[in-house]
């Protein structure tokens, strides 16, 4: 009897401990299921000469929370439009730390980051930049997505190099990222016959063009504002002036880039990787590929901030950033993992190509 009496009381400790277990699960569940969202504070440029960039990376966030649905009840997007001005950039930040009260920034840009980094810092509120520059080194609530000059610059003197182009020239409008960047191609250049610097207000080159038509060149290194780009390529035609085009990110508009292509007879850009299944994807459900990479960066803030919330049970602003940075994502942008590291800060470093006008394909690119 007292045998029989002590397996009946086994079993019921066996069976009140399954319940605990099922009950802990559930609760769990539940935390999960109504656990208030993160709210994300997105500052990006939606309208304006850079509007495009901006609106690709909404619908790359927007494709993301259609493909990952329960994401839409732990992760609420708030955007607001910067127009890549800093005063406005400025303005947002403010609003959105104390009066929306988010749990994290994410700000696109360099000009945008450089404003944003500081205002972050000092509200208590992490950041994440999208920027060229280690606008996190020296703040431990920053850390930046970067796309570095020296990365660009790589890839280009590859494309290049590959290519056998034997002349080469530059013309280049006179704002921070395009100048530093051609600085840093030119002794990678073979034959470089000129290096032009315009205005960022001109819209007349005709005396440039005049003047470089007696220096023919395999290709042109092309960095000037989107709105510039036709009309330099319409006074380059008047002149004869062919080559073959390597632009920045103003040539991943597909239009902008198939008109250029018309003047100037093949055009190719820099830029950062994109997975070709996310690309596919993307056209099939936006149509026009134009900014495909922002697209792919906004996905991946998707992606990563999800994740974020679904270990983060409520956790306080002040402790995402580590849940932020620890793992390593898988993205379609590339493998992203942040470290730390006194000239960077917390960054991740991301790799670029170069497109082909061929059927819009990858070249080949050396490993970095």
């Amino acid at each position: 009897m007292k045998s029989q009496a002590l397996m009946n009381i086994a079993r019921l400790s066996n069976s009140l401990i399954a319940i605990l277990i099922l009950l802990h699960g559930l609760l769990c569940f539940i935390n999960v299921a109504y656990a208030e969202p993160i709210k994300v504070g997105m500052t990006l440029p939606l309208t304006g000469k850079l509007g495009g960039y901006g609106a690709a990376f909404r619908n790359g966030v927007a494709l993301f929370q259609e493909e990952d649905v329960q994401s839409q009840k732990q992760v609420t997007f708030i955007f607001d439009d910067s127009q890549y001005d800093g005063t406005k950039v400025s303005s947002a930040v403010r609003k959105l730390a104390a009066v929306d009260k988010v749990d994290l920034l994410y700000v696109w840009g360099v000009t945008p980051s450089q404003v944003a980094a500081p205002i972050a810092q000092q509200s208590g509120v992490p950041l994440l930049a999208m920027t060229t520059d280690p606008v996190s080194k020296g703040r431990p609530g920053v850390a930046s997505l970067q796309l570095t000059l020296e990365t660009l610059q790589s890839a280009i003197s590859h494309f290049v190099s590959d290519h056998n182009f034997k002349t080469t020239g530059i013309i280049v409008s006179d704002f921070g990222a395009a100048t530093r960047l051609t600085e840093l191609l030119k002794p990678h250049l073979p034959g470089l016959a000129y290096h032009e610097v315009v205005t960022t207000d001109s819209l007349d080159f005709r005396t440039l063009a005049a003047r470089i038509r007696s220096k023919p060149v395999d290709a042109i290194i092309l960095m000037v504002l989107p709105e510039q780009t036709l009309p330099l390529a319409r006074q380059l035609a008047t002149q004869k002036v062919r080559a073959h085009v390597i632009g920045g990110d103003m040539l991943a508009d597909e239009h902008l880039r198939e008109e250029l292509t018309a003047f100037m007879g093949e055009a190719s850009y820099v830029y950062g990787e994109v997975d070709a299944d996310f690309r596919k994807r993307y056209q099939a459900r936006f149509g026009d590929t134009s900014h495909v990479y922002e697209a792919a960066a906004g996905y991946s803030a998707g992606l990563m901030i999800t994740d974020v919330a679904r270990r983060s049970l409520n956790a306080k602003p002040v402790e995402l950033m580590p849940l932020l940075v620890g793992p390593q994502y898988q993205t379609p942008i590339g493998e992203i993992r942040f470290q730390s590291s006194a000239e960077q800060g917390i960054a991740a470093m991301l790799k670029a190509r170069v497109y082909s006008e061929r059927a819009y394909k990858l070249d080949p690119v050396r490993p970095q």
